[in-house]
Parts: C-alpha cells; structure tokens; sequence
C-alpha cells in the first residue's frame, strides 16, 4: 500500500500516472470505508456553526434550524423553521442587540471563518472551488 500525507496520497492507484490530487473519487471513496464521526450538538451551536448556518445560509430564504435544550441540559436538534412568506427571511436583530450579545455573535462568526479556511485550500485542488460543484 502507498504511502499517504495528512492530505493527498503521492499517486492514485487506480489512475496511474495522474496526481491524487486531481482524483476525487478516490478521496470520496476513503471517506465512504470509514466510519462516521458526530459532533456533539452542544459544541455545535456554542462554536457558532449553528449560527452561521443561519445566519448565512438557512436565514434569507426564510428558514432557521433549531437547538432544543431539555430539562437535564441535553441538546438535539429541533425542527426547522418556516418563513419563507416573510419577504426579508428570518433577521436575528443584532444590530439592536447588547455589547455581550454582539461579541459572542463576532467571535462565533470568526471561529466558524477559521474553521473553513482550514478546508478551503485542499477543496480548492480537489474540486477547484470551495462548495462543490454540481
């Protein structure tokens, strides 16, 4: 077996002679034989990705995915909501919010930033742009 990096292998097997690099099918079929790592849902909405999802994505076509929080403190996600009638989508209102509130939504908006610097450089060799195309 060949000798792999933290990113790439040296060569594909399967397409001898070309860069891993330019192989995604091979990288797609490493991720498919392993076994599914989760993250906790709680970590999930305390890094801010669960607001940047939002806030970014889900916020101005009308939607907003939900944590719920029982009794004991357990986190899960809750449902999706729906406003796509509203014809701004879903506002969190910052912009009128506490200093604290502002902070936490900025150092959310700056990790979850870092986070996807970290990805994009290697999805940009694989796939030639950040979001996969279709």
């Amino acid at each position: 077996m060949e000798e792999k990096n933290d990113s790439v292998h040296a060569e594909c097997p399967k397409h001898e002679g070309q860069p891993e690099i330019a192989c995604v099918e091979c990288r797609v079929e490493e991720k498919e034989s392993t076994e599914v790592k989760y993250v906790d849902v709680k970590m999930f909405r305390e890094q801010g990705f669960l607001q940047e999802l939002n806030r970014q994505f889900l916020h101005p076509l009308g939607l907003a995915l939900e944590v719920k929080i029982d009794d004991n403190g357990n986190e899960r996600l809750g449902g999706i909501w729906e406003y796509q009638d509203d014809p701004e989508g879903i506002i969190y209102g910052i912009k009128n919010s506490s200093e604290e509130r502002i902070m936490r939504f900025r150092k959310n908006r700056d990790y979850v930033k870092a986070e996807r610097q970290k990805h994009s450089e290697m999805r940009k060799k694989l796939l030639g742009q950040i979001i996969e195309p279709i």
